[in-house]
């Protein structure tokens, strides 16, 4: 636990059997989906450090990070890439091991989007 973890916070080291539930983790709390007008299905991430984003980047390689501006400084986004192919692979992966540990309404949102 950190105090003020907002801009500071690193990504910490994941064994790489639990590294799509601490990716669903945070999709849960901080991920969107949806559908832009080319008919491709997006997914991204959001978090206000660059450290934890640059750092889940390097365990998921097929994202990219993208700086966003906002009114209280930055919001850094992590954009998985690659088409419908990889979008869709990575929702899949994310869910894989689900369990009963998702949020039912974005596994739903996810749902309706790749199938």
């Amino acid at each position: 636990m950190l105090r003020n973890k907002t801009h500071i916070l690193k990504c910490p080291k994941i064994f790489k059997k639990y590294l799509s539930s601490f990716c669903r983790g945070i999709w849960d709390g901080d991920g969107t989906v949806g559908i832009a007008k080319t008919k491709n299905i997006w997914c991204q991430m959001v978090s206000a450090s660059v450290d934890f984003v640059n750092g889940l980047n390097k365990v998921i390689p097929f994202c990219t990070t993208i700086q966003q501006p906002c009114k209280n400084g930055s919001v850094y986004t992590l954009r998985v890439c690659g088409g419908n192919k990889e979008t869709i692979k990575f929702l899949k992966w994310i869910y894989k091991y689900k369990g009963d540990l998702y949020l039912r309404r974005k596994y739903a949102k996810v749902q309706n989007k790749i199938s």
